[in-house]
């Protein structure tokens, strides 16, 4: 019935837009920039750093076996080799996952709720201007899909969650 979602905001994105899901609001939440993002159309003093989406109802929640898409679009990605968005997930019950670990640098185990990570194209051999430039609508189009993919596995968690709860 909620899900928050926390954008990195010591590499800000410099735009981001929510797709509205019926039976749901969306509260966007900004933070000031210590350092402005510099763009062609000038600099961009506050970024994105936190997105909820909250069920109207129980009703409207994401059922046992079903999904639901959480999608964004996200435009002139920092130059970051990845960003990763930490996820709160809330249940009808009032039980929460957080989705927010990430592996000791080095390590090949993965956390057993991990942290959704984007990882971005080698992002040293372009400057700001240039990565935004080229990656425009490509690099939106990615970031919604991934973020549709966070939403994909935060539904597929929350059945296997539900299954693990259920009395036998």
């Amino acid at each position: 019935v909620g899900l928050q979602v926390k954008l990195p905001t010591d590499t800000p994105i410099a735009s981001v837009l929510v797709q509205p899901i019926a039976g749901w609001t969306d509260r966007v939440t900004q933070v000031k920039l210590a350092k402005p993002i510099v763009t062609d159309d000038g600099n961009i003093t506050e970024a994105v750093s936190t997105i909820t989406w909250t069920a109207n109802s129980k009703a409207n929640g994401i059922k046992p076996g079903q999904f639901q898409q959480f999608v964004i679009i996200a435009g002139q990605l920092p130059v970051a080799s990845s960003l990763t968005f930490p996820a709160i997930q809330t249940y009808s019950d009032g039980s929460v996952v957080s989705w927010t670990q990430i592996a000791a640098p080095g390590s090949t185990d993965e956390p057993d709720h991990p942290a959704p990570i984007l990882s971005l194209a080698n992002a040293s051999a372009t400057t700001p201007t240039a990565a935004s430039k080229s990656s425009g609508s490509s690099a939106t189009a990615k970031i919604g899909v991934i973020l549709g993919a966070i939403g994909v596995a935060l539904g597929t968690a929350g059945v296997v969650l539900s299954l693990r709860r259920r009395p036998e």
